[in-house]
């Protein structure tokens, strides 16, 4: 092998070059926080990072499901309780309408507030969240949940499609059901045998009986126990659906950590480490040019002298 002036350079260039490179790859790894600044430099961790990046995406839209279903329900839950109120207020009212020491007037004042009170139902049957969208009108949230009429009858303009959004491997919770399970139907008293009309229908009617002088005691009061008990079970699934909400969240939230740990160890740059790296790194080049000026001036002929 020939050994020249031009090699020993060459070499000695090489090494600096190299050293260089290494010590420029080491500060910005530091200035980014990164353990790798390419994958070829660790191809395993680079791929580990893939699957764990697609799983926090995938736990970030179960969390953004969660927090949609919890505002829903917080806001259904709230309606339904000033529903319950109002439907007690109701009964109250049928209770001291059936009474008969009062007169036909006093009658006629009770239904005035009931159809009052009937107006506040629909309005919080249609109660919106903070994107206008409908709360019980199934898919259909664009759109008012229940509407009057020009012949004054309520109906409703939601769906019945209910939407189940999966926040577990083997769990999904309701995020829109029909107002229908909420408004429930019920039965007429006196009627051929399961014969029902709508929530609002049979408000309606309690104001007519009132007007008319009709019967309160076999009707609406029997009806309006219907309302309170449909009431209270609508409260109590939104209930059980905050609760599944909650728990959940806990639970996903304590994935979301794991993940986000063991992102962690393999994305971030041990700065302690890296900075004796970059210290040996700097020594190492620091060697490498000092060895290099003091043969730069000699060549092969100053030793063959």
């Amino acid at each position: 092998m020939k050994i020249s002036t031009v090699l020993q350079f060459d070499r000695a260039a090489g090494q600096m070059g190299k050293l260089t490179g290494e010590l420029a790859q080491q500060q910005a790894r530091i200035s980014s926080g990164e353990a790798f600044l390419a994958p070829r430099e660790a191809p395993q961790d680079a791929t580990a990072l893939l699957r764990l990046d697609a799983l926090r995406s995938n736990q970030d839209v179960r969390l953004g499901l969660l927090d949609r279903a919890e505002a829903r329900a917080n806001l259904q839950e709230s309606a339904l309780r000033s529903v319950s109120d109002v439907l007690i207020r109701l009964k109250e009212l049928g209770i001291q309408a059936a009474n008969d020491t009062y007169s036909a007037t006093d009658k006629q004042v009770f239904a005035l507030e009931v159809r009052a009170l009937g107006d506040e139902l629909l309005s919080l049957a249609n109660t919106r969240d903070a994107e206008g969208n409908a709360i019980f009108a199934g898919a259909a949230t664009q759109g008012a949940a229940f509407a009057r009429g020009a012949d004054g009858i309520v109906t409703y303009l939601g769906d019945s499609t209910r939407i189940a959004v999966p926040v577990g491997e083997s769990r999904a919770l309701l995020l829109a059901r029909p107002g229908t399970d909420f408004f429930t139907p019920v039965t007429v008293p006196g009627a051929a045998e399961g014969t029902r009309e709508s929530f609002f229908s049979a408000i309606d009617r309690f104001a007519e009986a009132l007007e008319t002088g009709g019967d309160l005691r076999g009707t609406t009061l029997a009806q309006l126990d219907s309302m309170l008990e449909g009431s209270s079970l609508a409260l109590a699934r939104v209930g059980t659906d905050l609760s599944a909400v909650n728990q959940q969240r806990e639970i996903l939230s304590e994935e979301r950590l794991q993940t986000d740990a063991l992102i962690s160890d393999l994305r971030d740059l041990d700065f302690a480490e890296a900075i004796t790296k970059l210290r040996a790194d700097q020594l190492a080049l620091e060697a490498a040019q000092s060895s290099f000026a003091r043969i730069a001036g000699q060549s092969l002929f100053n030793f063959l002298r």
